[in-house]
């Protein structure tokens, strides 16, 4: 996960977050799914990483993105 943190940065700069976010997702569903059918320690590291990678990308892509969609900061607190 940590690896793919570290070259997620470069991806992100590359491309744009809704791209990166759908294989992001479907990397979740294969992890699930391998592991719902998972019965030797293979398998289940192959799910960890798998699932690992998917999550590593796919966090940094969401905030990323909700930051995007927000846009500046305002304090809405203050009602100004």
């Amino acid at each position: 996960m940590i690896s793919g943190r570290v070259f997620g940065g470069r991806i992100f700069d590359i491309q744009r977050r809704e791209k990166v976010i759908l294989p992001c997702v479907i990397a979740f569903i294969v992890a699930m799914t391998l592991l719902a059918f998972s019965e030797t320690l293979g398998m289940f590291i192959l799910v960890a990483v798998i699932a690992a990678a998917g999550h590593a990308f796919l966090v940094p892509s969401l905030f990323a993105y909700v930051l995007d969609l927000v846009g500046p900061s305002r304090d809405r607190r203050s009602g100004g």
